[in-house]
């Protein structure tokens, strides 16, 4: 069955708001128990969003994304959630972003990838010694352009020393890297 089926027919309308403005009002399929909202690949929804399901009349807080994949096309943007405290207009802050894609080829075989910039961040004050303000510079900025959306070519090059030095980084970063490349 088409996700943009389901979508259309069983979805309700939420509300995508960004820094105090709604960016946009798209369907999506609410998932109480798993607690996410699943939207077409191509949806602006990310990470700090709000979403507000009129249907409910409820706010939610975007605390984390996965982008799925199948056969190597964009299937899903599945936006998890946490609800606002009970009694308070505040959402609790979350601990850390997880950018996560699933492949899947036939019948069930399937790959995750998972990346998580504030387990980069420790580990790079574990590991990093006198570099740790320029890994935690590079990471930041490999951050940045993944979540514009935009990766220059040959970007890491003037970090190249800094990788040489700290061969364990270039792992954690290639798999941010390759996260990104399968939603993108």
């Amino acid at each position: 069955m088409d996700l943009r089926y389901l979508i259309q027919k069983f979805g309700e309308e939420i509300e995508i708001r960004r820094g105090g403005q709604t960016i946009a009002f798209v369907k999506g399929l609410y998932r109480k128990k798993e607690k996410y909202i699943g939207f077409m690949p191509d949806t602006e929804v990310q990470e700090g969003d709000v979403l507000f399901r009129k249907v409910a009349n409820e706010e939610l807080r975007v605390t984390g994304i996965d982008a799925l994949s199948l056969e190597g096309r964009p299937f899903e943007r599945r936006a998890y959630f946490q609800t606002a405290q009970p009694g308070s207009e505040q959402f609790p802050q979350p601990q850390s972003v997880t950018y996560r894609s699933i492949i899947g080829r036939g019948s069930g075989h399937t790959l995750t990838a998972s990346f998580d910039f504030s387990s980069l961040n420790e580990e790079i004050d574990r590991r990093g010694g006198v570099d740790v303000r320029e890994l935690k510079k590079m990471a930041s900025e490999v951050k940045t352009l993944l979540e514009q959306q935009n990766l220059p070519k040959g970007f890491l090059a003037k970090f190249g020393g800094l990788l040489k030095r700290h061969e364990w980084v270039i792992e954690p970063i290639a798999k941010a890297i390759l996260v990104w490349a399968t939603w993108t």
